[in-house]
């Protein structure tokens, strides 16, 4: 399943659709590995999931659109190039 064009705000997305994986040539919404996005929950980065079940947590859709509106706003401002003044 494709969900990088399909994200809900009141969806919820496990770990294996977030992210992507070069092994099973999945893209996820974040072109970053697992390790990286569970680093970043634990740091405080990304959010914290939902616990569904004793062994089953999930990402609300809503904050995974924040983050990467975030992520989206953060790389154009360091793309953007600034012209002389004068």
């Amino acid at each position: 399943m494709d969900v990088r064009n399909q994200l809900q705000p009141d969806g919820l997305y496990r770990v294996y659709q977030i992210v992507s994986n070069r092994k099973k040539k999945i893209e996820g919404i974040f072109p970053f590995s697992r390790s990286t996005w569970l680093k970043g929950v634990a740091d405080g980065r990304y959010p914290q999931p939902v616990r569904l079940s004793e062994r089953v947590v999930a990402w609300k859709g809503e904050e995974l659109l924040a983050v990467k509106s975030g992520i989206t706003g953060a790389m154009s401002a360091r793309s953007k190039v600034t012209q002389p003044r004068g």
